[in-house]
């Protein structure tokens, strides 16, 4: 069974990798780059629907929804926001594409985005 983990490197990069314990009760990083993929997909699903300040353990920890969703919001700061909160966390790279839906009638925002992770891989997300 692996767990997650988060690294920080000396310049404030974070990196999160699955590890577990080896038959000699060692830890071991695992080195997939599939589930490397997967892990930083669904962490950006989950990522992009945490609204900043809801998650008592980390208030800092999502997007900033509430900062630029008002009445007439400015798409290309919240477009802008959204991606610094993607690339600054998560393995994101960069954000090369980003699309985003609402449904007016049941008040909820869904997106698609294709994303470069921090190893190289390009990655479609949807949520």
């Amino acid at each position: 069974m692996a767990h997650d983990i988060k690294i920080v490197d000396d310049r404030g990069n974070a990196f999160y990798a699955d590890w577990y314990f080896n038959p000699n009760g060692d830890i071991e990083f695992a080195d997939d780059t599939i589930d490397q993929g997967n892990a930083v997909r669904q962490r950006c699903q989950i990522g992009g629907m945490l609204v900043r300040g809801e998650w008592p353990l980390d208030t800092d920890e999502g997007v900033p929804y509430r900062d630029v969703l008002v009445k007439n919001p400015d798409t290309g700061l919240f477009l802008g926001r959204f991606k610094e909160y993607m690339e600054g966390r998560l393995n994101v790279f960069s954000v090369d594409e980003i699309d985003f839906e609402y449904d007016s009638a049941e008040r909820e925002l869904g997106f698609t985005m294709n994303i470069k992770t921090l190893i190289g891989l390009e990655i479609n997300v949807e949520a």
